[in-house]
């Protein structure tokens, strides 16, 4: 088994992450964007393509985010799994009967029990929300990663070529389960677990050439995701534009190894970073009654009235909450 850092190499657990913080806040300021301009719906224009495809960074931001803050030197507690584990499972469950209790609003019907228990179980309450499940499940991970290194090399290894034969449409996975399988997501996570192992490694580059490849890695990562929507939108074979795609966000995460040394710190934007579950979870229930009060989704101007009440919805939701729940609000909303 590799040796583990020592303990007095790695940063006090309180500190924060200036990088982290922007990553978090990147991602979340790309999904209300994403889905303020309606990436869900059918037949989906060349533009819509290209932006559906920074959904795949989104997600791999979060991921990899998660994987960094949740690494530990020394074997986690059960205790400290359950309670992040709750965490995570409290503010999903109360946005997922939301979502499902008011469903026939804005799908047209309302689920069934059965229908209701599976959305929940696999994400679907509202698309976007597949997300939830995979970083649940990494947490439970997370109690083995922390006991063995070799395990999480190893995991590392398999997820990221089964990832690329997933994305490549060789290992088969159906189109429901494709942006929401383990298999296709989980090595974002392992790979923000071992950047903050080797974080003093990291560290001791220098600022400048971390900047360089910061934008190299992160601009290839954009170039790779937008070759990938266009021929998408050529009807090529997934093997093509899967693996472009993949490939892409994996520069793009890369990129992120290199920008998340800063150490700044800014009061906004680290309340923004720590928003971020909420925001994702509620600012759709503000979006949609733009579409239906404004019509022309994915015009300019809907796109930003929308965007705008989908902020400011959530905000209220953590406002009140915070105001109203006390030191439980981060348990029930995030």
């Amino acid at each position: 088994m590799v040796r583990r850092m020592p303990v007095e190499q790695i940063p006090h657990r309180a500190e924060r992450f200036h990088g982290i913080d922007v990553l978090k806040a990147f991602a979340i300021l790309s999904v209300v964007w994403i889905h303020a301009h309606d990436t869900l719906g059918p037949n989906p224009s060349i533009a819509v393509q290209i932006t559906r495809s920074f959904s795949h960074f989104v997600v791999a931001s979060f991921l990899f985010a998660s994987g960094f803050l949740h690494w530990s030197a020394t074997p986690l507690p059960a205790r400290t799994v359950g309670r992040r584990f709750l965490r995570v499972l409290l503010p999903y469950t109360i946005a997922s009967i939301v979502a499902l209790t008011t469903s026939h609003w804005y799908q047209g019907s309302a689920p069934t029990w059965s229908e209701a228990l599976y959305q929940f179980a696999t994400g679907s309450a509202l698309g976007f929300y597949h997300f939830v499940p995979l970083l649940i499940a990494a947490v439970l991970l997370s109690y083995f990663l922390s006991r063995s290194t070799v395990l999480t090399r190893f995991a590392l290894v398999v997820m990221l070529i089964a990832g690329l034969l997933t994305a490549q449409g060789i290992i088969d996975v159906g189109t429901f389960w494709y942006p929401r399988h383990p298999i296709r997501w989980w090595v974002y996570y392992l790979f923000g677990w071992v950047v903050r192992e080797h974080w003093p490694q990291m560290l001791a580059i220098d600022e400048r050439r971390s900047r360089i490849g910061a934008v190299v890695l992160a601009s290839l990562g954009i170039a790779f995701a937008i070759s990938g929507s266009w021929i998408l939108s050529t009807r090529t074979p997934r093997i093509l534009w899967g693996a472009l795609i993949y490939i892409g966000s994996l520069l793009w995460v890369g990129g992120l190894v290199f920008s998340v040394r800063t150490q700044r710190t800014n009061a906004a934007l680290q309340y923004l970073s720590d928003a971020t579950y909420p925001v994702y979870l509620y600012h759709y229930f503000f979006v949609v009654p733009v579409w239906a009060a404004l019509g022309h989704v994915g015009s300019l101007r809907t796109t930003v009235v929308a965007y705008i009440a989908g902020w400011a919805g959530s905000l209220l939701v953590i406002t009140v909450g915070r105001r109203s729940l006390g030191r439980w609000a981060r348990w029930l909303i995030g």
